[in-house]
C-alpha cells in the first residue's frame, strides 16, 4: 500500500521528471499559476525510526522542476502524528485550505499562496468533525457543533485581512432527518444530504443560501463527489445504486437530470426491487435496513439470505453496486443491509452510539437485523449468511462468536479480531479514536469485552467461515485473520467437512487494493460460491 506520485503534463500526455515517493493516500492542491502544488507526504527512508513511518504525515510545496528532497515542509511539525490532511485550492482565489484531521475531530487552517511558508491562521479549532471548502471569495465549513445532522456555516476571505471579525455563522442548517453528507461550492452551494441511507442533493443559492430546488432519485442511490463546470453551471453527479452499475448523471437547474455516462451491461434494473424496512435493535432503538431482491423472488424459509454491514467510524453505508451479488439476486436469493450504529447513515449521534464505549451497539443492531428477518419469514439460520471487510470483518467476526447460531456462514474480509493488541501492527494507533486504546485501563475493558479473537469458546458448534486477508494489509494487519483461523480450527466442534474453517491469503495485495480485475473477480466468486454451497442457494 505504498504509492509513488508522478506529474504528467495533461496537453502532450507525457510525464515529467517529477516523481515524489512515499505519497501513500496523497491530498494535493496546486497554485493558481500551475507552477506548483502542496502535497502530503510521509517520512522518507532514514529519517524516522521504522516504527513512526506509517505516521507523521506532512504537507510539502514542490516546485515543478526541483527535486522533491529540496521540497519545503509547510505544515504538519510538531503536530499529533496520526492526524491526516486535506488540501484545497480555488482557481480564483490566492488561498490555500489545510484540514487537519483526526477522525472525531479537526482543526481548520488557511494561508496565502504568495509565500510558501506564509503562516497559516486556525479558523476552527478541535470542531466536532468539521470540514472546509473554498469557493472564490469565502470559506464554507461544514461542522457538527451543536447539529447533530451538520450545519454549514461561512467566513469572507476578506475578513482574514482582520482577525477580530466575527464569523457570519451558520447560513443552512439541516435538521430532523435530513443529514449533511458533502457540499460542492462552485456556481452553487450544493448541499448532499442523507435520508435513509439514500442521497438527495438540495441547490442553494452561493451568496445568501436561499433554497433553489432539491434533487431527487426514483430509487436508494448515493452520490460521489459531485463535478461541476463552472462555465454552464451543469452538475455531473456519479450515481451508485443496488441493481444498477456505477453512472454518471447531469443536472441542470430547471431543467432536471440527464445522463452523461451509463454503463451498457445486460442488466434490467426493473427486474429488482428495494425495500425499506424497520426493525427495534435490543436496546428498542429503531434501525432501517435495505431488502434487495428479484422482482420474481417471493421470501420464505428456505430463501437464502445475505446480511452485509459496517457500521464504523461515522462512514454511512450507501447504495452501491455488487455484481456478484447480482447473481445471488438472480438465483432468488435476498441481500439485506442494515444501517447500524456507528456508521453514519443519520448524523453524528448514529456514529457516536456506535463507537468507543457503545461499540456493542453496533453488534446489536446487527444481530437484531437478522432476527427480524426470521421472525417476519425471511429465511432461517440454515439459510442465512452474513458478511463484511474491514471494519465490516470486526462487526461480523464478533457477531460470529457472539450468536454463531444464527447463520450458516461468514465471510469476513480484512477485519480487525484482536482489539487487545490491534494498535501494536502497521498504522493501527489511527483507529484509537474511534475504538479505544487497550493501554488505558477502562477503555481496555471495552475492547476487551467484544473482541472477538478472545471469545472464540471452546466446545463450540460455528457455522462455516470464509476469513480473508492480504499480506500487503497495512491498514488491519494480516495476523488478525491468520490467529482468528487457527484457534477457530482448534476448538470448533461442528463437522469440517460441512462447516470448514478456511483461510484466502493474497501475498501481493493490500486492504483491497493492488488487485487484478482476474483477481477481483476470483475472489468476489469465491465469496458467492462459498455462501451458496453453504445456505442452498442453487447456482447451476
Amino acid at each position: 500500500e505504498d504509492s509513488t506520485l508522478h506529474v504528467y503534463d495533461i496537453l502532450t500526455s507525457k510525464g515529467l521528471n517529477d516523481i515524489i515517493p512515499k505519497t501513500r493516500w496523497v491530498n494535493l492542491a496546486w497554485n493558481n499559476e500551475n507552477t506548483g502544488f502542496y502535497y502530503t507526504r510521509y517520512p522518507l527512508p532514514g529519517t524516522v525510526s521504522e516504527d513512526k513511518m506509517n505516521y507523521n504525515r506532512h504537507v510539502y510545496y514542490h516546485e515543478l522542476g526541483r527535486d522533491y528532497h529540496e521540497d519545503l515542509k509547510v505544515f504538519g511539525e510538531g503536530r499529533d502524528p496520526t492526524e491526516l490532511y486535506r488540501l484545497y485550492s480555488h482557481n480564483h482565489n490566492d488561498w490555500i485550505l489545510i484540514i487537519a484531521w483526526r477522525w472525531n475531530s479537526a482543526d481548520i487552517y488557511l494561508a496565502p499562496q504568495s509565500d510558501a511558508l506564509s503562516p497559516f491562521t486556525v479558523i476552527e479549532s478541535k470542531s466536532d468533525i468539521c470540514w472546509g471548502y473554498l469557493s472564490e471569495d469565502s470559506v464554507f465549513l461544514m461542522s457538527f457543533i451543536d447539529a447533530p445532522n451538520g450545519k454549514i456555516s461561512r467566513y469572507r476571505l476578506a475578513d482574514f485581512l482582520h482577525p477580530d471579525k466575527a464569523p457570519e455563522g451558520a447560513i443552512v442548517v439541516e435538521e430532523g432527518e435530513y443529514a449533511i453528507s458533502d457540499i460542492s461550492t462552485i456556481g452553487y452551494l450544493t448541499i448532499t444530504v442523507k435520508k435513509n441511507a439514500s442521497h438527495e442533493i438540495r441547490i442553494h443559492d452561493l451568496e445568501s443560501g436561499a433554497h433553489i430546488e432539491t434533487i431527487e432519485f426514483p430509487s436508494p442511490t448515493s452520490v460521489d463527489a459531485i463535478i461541476t463546470c463552472p462555465q454552464t453551471h451543469k452538475l455531473y453527479l456519479p450515481t451508485k445504486s443496488y441493481t444498477n452499475p456505477d453512472a454518471i448523471q447531469t443536472y441542470v437547474v430547471g431543467e432536471g437530470l440527464g445522463s452523461y455516462f451509463t454503463p451498457k451491461v445486460r442488466l434490467d434494473s426493473n427486474d429488482f426491487k428495494v425495500e425499506l424496512v424497520w426493525y427495534k435493535s435490543k436496546d428498542e432503538t429503531e434501525v432501517s435496513m435495505y431488502l434487495v431482491s428479484a422482482n420474481k423472488t417471493s421470501p420464505g424459509k428456505d430463501t437464502p439470505i445475505l446480511v452485509r454491514g459496517y457500521g464504523n467510524g461515522g462512514i454511512p453505508y450507501m447504495p452501491q453496486f455488487f455484481p456478484e451479488y447480482i447473481i445471488w439476486l438472480e438465483k432468488g436469493g435476498i441481500l439485506a443491509i442494515p444501517h447500524i450504529r456507528g456508521g453514519g447513515e443519520y448524523g453524528k449521534e448514529w456514529h457516536t452510539m456506535g463507537h468507543r464505549k457503545h461499540k456493542q451497539n453496533t453488534f446489536d443492531d446487527f444481530i437484531a437485523a437478522i432476527e427480524w428477518l426470521h421472525a417476519n419469514g425471511y429465511g432461517t439460520p440454515e439459510s442465512t449468511a452474513i458478511m463484511g471487510r474491514s471494519a465490516g470483518g470486526l462487526l461480523v467476526g464478533a457477531v460470529l462468536v457472539q450468536r454463531p447460531e444464527l447463520f450458516s456462514s461468514v465471510y469476513c474480509a480484512v477485519p480487525l479480531l484482536d482489539m487487545v493488541r490491534y494498535t501494536e501492527f502497521t498504522l493501527a494507533k489511527l483507529w484509537m479514536s474511534e475504538y479505544g486504546n487497550p493501554e488505558i485501563e477502562e477503555e481496555f475493558g471495552w475492547l476487551f469485552s467484544y473482541s472477538p479473537y478472545h471469545h472464540v469458546i471452546e466446545g463450540t458448534s460455528y457455522p462455516a467461515v470464509l476469513l480473508y486477508t492480504a499480506l500487503g494489509d497495512i491498514r488491519c494487519d494480516p495476523m488478525h485473520a491468520m490467529k482468528m483461523t487457527a484457534r477457530m480450527q482448534a476448538v470448533t466442534t461442528s463437522e469440517i467437512t460441512n462447516r470448514p474453517i478456511l483461510l484466502s491469503i493474497d501475498r501481493e495485495a493490500g486492504h483491497g487494493v493492488g488487485l487484478s480485475t482476474e483477481k477481483l473477480v476470483e475472489i468476489r466468486t469465491n465469496q458467492v460460491v462459498f455462501h451458496a454451497r453453504h445456505t442452498g442457494l442453487d447456482l447451476t
